[in-house]
């Protein structure tokens, strides 16, 4: 199991990205705080 130190706003990032972790998934996103997760294998979208 992997912990991270979430509160607030940042209980619905948390669970997405342990959804996208479970299943394997590419999470696309245009939010940049997703970074944190490391174990999470990230597309960004928009201007990079």
């Amino acid at each position: 199991m992997i912990e991270h130190s979430v509160t607030g706003r940042d209980i619905t990032d948390a669970r997405f990205a342990a959804i996208a972790i479970e299943h394997n998934a590419i999470f696309a996103t245009f939010d940049s705080d997703f970074h944190r997760f490391a174990e999470l294998d990230l597309e960004y979208l928009g201007a990079r």
